[in-house]
């Protein structure tokens, strides 16, 4: 655990939470190529939601992963995410489909 949080010091920040009282919203999860597999997206989605629980009191996390991202779909759904909506965005004559995920926490 050490040896990632060590790793994550070293990307710039992209995560942003908005919080509306019980309810927060994960965006830009991103962990670089070069830690990708070594547990860097595990041990940030893990301290994302104890300071979620434990500072901010949140209850659900919400969040939206792109449908063609299986490998980010599965992570979320291993970590206990369901699915509760879709979005349909036309995006210069393409569909772009969002799926909204959320956590009880």
């Amino acid at each position: 655990m050490r040896k990632n949080a060590n790793a994550l010091k070293h990307f710039p920040k992209v995560v942003i939470l908005r919080i509306k009282k019980e309810v927060c919203w994960l965006g830009n999860v991103i962990v670089s190529k070069d830690f990708s597999g070594k547990g860097a997206a595990n041990y940030l989605l893990k301290t994302m939601i104890m300071k979620a629980k434990s500072i901010y009191k949140v209850k659900h996390l919400l969040l939206s992963c792109h449908s063609t991202n299986s490998r980010g779909l599965a992570f979320y759904h291993k970590h206990g995410f369901k699915p509760i909506n879709k979005r349909i965005t036309d995006l210069d004559e393409q569909k772009i489909i969002t799926i909204q995920m959320k956590l009880e926490i």
